[in-house]
């Protein structure tokens, strides 16, 4: 009979503690697990933020309005900051400005504003577009093949 008690009270401390080492394998799993899911996210906003900011990601600044390329600068070859003014057919304006191989636009008739708030174009993610001015700056690392060769269109909108 000791036998039987003996091996039945032994018993229960072996299953609790192969219980303990499954949740302990588990919980150091799961911590590894979230560990390697953190480094790849944390990498991964590096390296966007890298691209992001490369300097050749953009270089050339594509001037389009009414559908038409209208000027075609180079960016990185600008060695003084400069503004200028595009006017419409029908008054609008849109005062551009080029500072630090980059560009963006600082003032603007049209109502909403977008455009100026749209910040500083200097990589080809985003346009910088001014629609109700028809106006679109388009940031690419290549200069225009063709002036008649236009990917944006301005009128569906």
């Amino acid at each position: 009979m000791r036998s039987d008690n003996n091996s039945y009270s032994d018993s229960q401390p072996l299953k609790q503690n192969t219980t303990n080492n499954v949740e302990k394998l588990l919980k150091k799993r799961a911590a590894i697990i979230c560990s390697v899911l953190a480094l790849i996210i944390i990498a991964s906003g590096f390296g966007w933020f890298w691209w992001c900011n490369s300097s050749n990601s953009g270089q050339y600044a594509h001037l389009y309005q009414y559908g038409i390329l209208i000027d075609t600068i180079d960016l990185a070859a600008v060695s003084d900051d400069y503004t200028f003014t595009i006017t419409g057919t029908d008054g609008s304006y849109n005062i551009i400005e080029i500072h630090d191989h980059k560009i963006h636009i600082i003032d603007a008739s049209c109502p909403d504003l977008v455009c100026v708030n749209t910040g500083y174009g200097k990589n080809n993610i985003l346009p910088i577009t001014c629609l109700p001015n028809s106006l679109i700056i388009k940031v690419t690392s290549q200069p225009a093949a063709d002036s008649n060769e236009v990917d944006i269109d301005v009128y569906t909108y």
